[in-house]
């Protein structure tokens, strides 16, 4: 049987591990902390069921019990560390990341196309960083985002494929939602090998990305930097960006 919680009709898992799961994908960066009740409403399982679950994965770490009420627990975080894709990306690209940063003191990100969104496996804030909801982890239209479109663009064959028009929401009054004008865009940043958007994502934020590719020639991942447009000059800095994403390429490809 369904239920229906916020007008939205939601399956209940039956499976232990769908249990488990639906638990631990209840949390999100805006609610870190929830109680068992809340748990419950949105999971759909039953509150006893909830308590049993949320005792054992409290004893295996990757629930932690507060006041009110229950966090991810630090195991969650050690098992990711154990990513090799994320890590070894990581790792290889920070140098060339850090450096992008010095040379414009504006955010990096460094991401890579999960379904149809962009996930960000790094995030280096600026000096004067101007506020955009991301963070290492997290996730983004990839329609929404200069990021995205370089991972649509060299990734897919057929991009659009992966963006059925109901998903093409506006996140601003610029953000590109028309797929035949979106299909024109990822053509241009193909033959150009950067992407731009401005106040597409967020209102008062600009940013440019370029792609990042392995030893075959296989898109692994993009690099961007975002700020204010004024400051930024999204196409006067498309150079540094794919000098960097080059960088990244070149030591990933050894």
């Amino acid at each position: 049987m369904d239920t229906v919680i916020a007008g939205q009709q939601q399956a209940v898992p039956k499976s232990v591990l769908e249990r488990v799961f639906a638990i631990l994908d209840s949390f999100s960066a805006g609610e870190p902390e929830l109680t068992l009740a809340e748990l419950a409403l949105r999971t759909a399982i039953p509150k006893p069921t909830v308590h049993r679950l949320a005792g054992i994965l409290t004893e295996q770490r990757l629930l932690k019990r507060t006041d009110h009420g229950f966090r991810l627990g630090i195991r969650l975080f050690e098992l990711g560390e154990l990513v090799t894709e994320q890590h070894d990306l990581r790792d290889a690209s920070l140098p060339f990341l850090e450096e992008l940063f010095e040379l414009t003191h504006e955010t990096i990100h460094l991401g890579v196309l999960d379904g149809n969104d962009v996930l960000y496996f790094v995030k280096i804030v600026g000096y004067r960083s101007f506020p955009v909801p991301t963070r290492t982890g997290g996730r983004w239209p990839a329609y929404a985002s200069a990021l995205g479109k370089v991972l649509l663009a060299f990734g897919p064959d057929d991009p659009l494929s992966l963006l059925p028009p109901e998903s093409l929401q506006p996140l601003t009054p610029y953000t590109i939602i028309d797929p035949g004008r979106l299909q024109r865009e990822l053509a241009v940043v193909r033959r150009v090998g950067t992407a731009i958007e401005s106040q597409e994502a967020v209102l008062g934020n600009a940013c440019v990305a370029a792609p990042i590719f392995d030893s075959p020639g296989h898109l692994v991942a993009a690099v961007s930097i975002s700020g204010p447009p004024l400051r930024l000059r999204p196409a006067q800095r498309a150079p540094v960006v794919r000098q960097a994403a080059a960088q990244i390429t070149r030591r990933i490809s050894r």
